[in-house]
């Protein structure tokens, strides 16, 4: 038994902890990401943030020829870099969209064939917007597209179509390699994202059951891959995100259909997030190296972007500080060709979310920048002795 002394310290030293573990919601800056030709655009959606919060990718769609018009610009620097389409078989392509970006400013993304989508060339793009059309091999069904990079210029995606699908990396020269299938032989299908430990994650077919989506891990340093157990309502995912700290994010599902969202790691296991309240298709897009995880979920027929900050849950938009005052709302328009239900697409180290919310009656992409800071790993670290400390002190009373 404690001696009272002894007992009380311990009252005081949990205290404090458990005042560090009284976390406030975070708060918010809403940012336009802007709009290449605004007189003629339909709307703007915001793809990507790079790891670091400097750089966003988003796309616009001009009301007037159709093109979808890529874009990567400075967050806070109001000035836009149109990202180059290309010609493929001598006619110049319109639509093309940026997926992801590096803490250097390259983007990679795809240049398509039409605004339905097909016909897909992976592209890279250079800080000043400059495109090359990455590497597609014999196997490739000459279509691809590129989803990530890191920062050491390595980028993922997948190649080919329908059951001949495969995930592809490019190495820094541009080189196509291909992702080894896991022990069972399983391939992976699409490489969703690329740390800078070269953690490749995406979504794998299960030969056994075709319905079934595998969620899947490549190690390019070992060689091996493998499938992240979901378990429990799911029987797969779809792996949307990996932070530098290997923290995995994405969607549980049930064969096709999505009953939940998921962070993994290699050393920590399965951790099901939180759903919003009140929401359905609950579905994770971006996470962070301290644990930060973006997505959307449906309400009512609208999406609701969502933010999961360790501890708790919130609806995106209840964090934004000056999103009412600047003709800001979650609520998507109600005709059009670009899909613009409101989004969270992915979170920089500094706590920054790139996404696509509702300005003024249109679709803009935006970024939210952080006012309240993010929790350092010490932070944290002291927040789990705190649990610890006052669940010992909990067992003492109830001697």
């Amino acid at each position: 038994m404690l001696h009272p002394r002894i007992f009380g310290a311990a009252l005081l030293l949990c205290g404090g902890m458990a005042s560090a573990m009284a976390q406030t919601a975070p708060v918010y800056r809403i940012i336009d990401l802007g709009q290449i030709n605004p007189s003629t655009a339909y709307g703007t959606q915001g793809m990507a943030v790079s790891s670091t919060g400097n750089y966003a990718v988003a796309r616009t769609l001009d009301d007037v020829t159709g093109a979808s018009v890529a874009f990567s610009t400075v967050i806070g620097s109001n000035t836009l870099t149109p990202l180059v389409n290309v010609s493929v078989g001598g006619v110049q392509r319109k639509v093309e969209i940026a997926y992801g970006v590096n803490t250097s400013g390259t983007a990679v993304g795809a240049s398509y064939g039409s605004l339905n989508l097909y016909g897909a060339r992976p592209i890279a793009w250079d800080a000043q917007g400059q495109a090359r059309q990455l590497e597609l091999n014999a196997a490739s069904g000459n279509v691809g597209v590129a989803n990530g990079i890191n920062n050491a210029g390595i980028i993922v995606g997948g190649v080919n179509s329908a059951a001949a699908r495969r995930a592809q990396i490019w190495d820094a020269n541009g080189n196509a390699l291909s992702v080894a299938p896991d022990a069972l032989g399983r391939n992976m299908s699409e490489a969703r994202a690329i740390n800078d430990s070269g953690l490749v994650v995406g979504r794998g077919n299960d030969p056994a059951n075709a319905a079934r989506n595998v969620a899947m891990v490549h190690d390019m340093n070992s060689g091996v891959t493998q499938e992240i157990v979901i378990g429990g309502a799911a029987n797969g995912g779809q792996p949307s995100a990996v932070s530098n700290s290997g923290l995995v994010v994405g969607s549980m599902t049930m064969n096709q259909a999505t009953v939940g969202a998921f962070m993994w790691s290699a050393n920590a296991g399965l951790r099901v997030l939180t759903p919003l309240a009140g929401t359905t298709n609950f579905r994770a897009t971006g996470v962070n190296d301290t644990g930060w995880v973006v997505g959307s979920s449906d309400l009512g027929g609208t999406s609701q972007p969502w933010l999961f900050d360790g501890s708790s849950t919130y609806a995106l938009f209840s964090l934004v500080s000056n999103g009412a005052s600047d003709g800001w709302d979650f609520s998507p328009p109600t005709d059009g060709p670009l899909p613009t239900f409101a989004s969270a697409m992915s979170i920089a180290q500094d706590g920054t979310v790139v996404g696509t919310a509702i300005r003024n009656g249109a679709a803009h992409g935006y970024a939210m920048v952080l006012t309240t800071p993010v929790p350092e790993p010490q932070s944290l670290a002291l927040m789990l002795v705190g649990l610890a400390c006052m669940g010992a002190l909990g067992r003492r009373r109830q001697r």
